[in-house]
């Protein structure tokens, strides 16, 4: 009896942790919505409402669905791969965030390294501030490939990254390089151009 009651309270909890982790994800993708449709996400809600990786995980999707890779060899039937650099700031709210989910049927995938080598292939990069210092490495490693390179790093788009992530005015918003973006062979819709904050050219 005991051993069934603690099996049953074992698994009343994991439930209950899935639900929890699923309601917060949800609410990030509520927030990167409401952004992505022209509204401001007001400061007081930042610390109460949502954990700031959640945010960043919401934005690292969307950005997937506004932004046209360049035809792959072999077709695009192949997923999107989303990597993580260095130290993780989404945790596992990124892969709840795209499970199940696919782009113009394509479907997404989350990989990690703190491995230069192991950059490519992807699509979407992001680089936690962790990792700054080896930025040069990094690019270096991208070469002319075709990826959207994304950080919260303060001098990122000067260094070369195409999407900076910002809470200014206690409310999230990016920037974007836009050469760089067009140098790497990314369309970036007109939709998430004019939601950016500032666009370098």
């Amino acid at each position: 009896m005991c051993k069934c009651g603690r099996a049953s309270a074992g698994s009343s909890e994991q439930v209950r942790l899935r639900a929890g982790a699923g309601w917060r994800c949800a609410r990030a993708l509520l927030v990167a919505a409401w952004f992505f449709h022209g509204a401001s996400l007001p400061a007081q809600s930042l610390p109460n409402a949502i954990q700031a990786y959640q945010v960043k995980a919401a934005y690292l999707y969307n950005f997937a669905k506004f932004v046209d890779w360049p035809e792959e060899p072999g077709g695009a039937a192949g997923p999107l791969v989303i990597v993580v650099f260095g130290a993780d700031p989404v945790g596992p709210a990124l892969e709840h965030v795209v499970w199940g989910k696919t782009i113009n049927g394509r479907r997404l995938v989350v990989r990690r390294t703190n491995r230069v080598e192991e950059v490519l292939p992807c699509h979407i990069f992001f680089i936690s501030a962790s990792d700054q210092k080896r930025l040069g490495q990094i690019f270096q490693a991208i070469g002319n490939a075709s990826v959207l390179t994304v950080s919260d790093t303060g001098d990122f788009l000067q260094l070369g990254g195409a999407v900076r992530l910002i809470v200014e005015g206690g409310t999230v918003r990016f920037r974007i390089n836009l050469e760089v973006a067009e140098r790497a062979g990314l369309k970036i819709s007109s939709k998430l151009l004019s939601l950016a904050k500032a666009v370098r050219n």
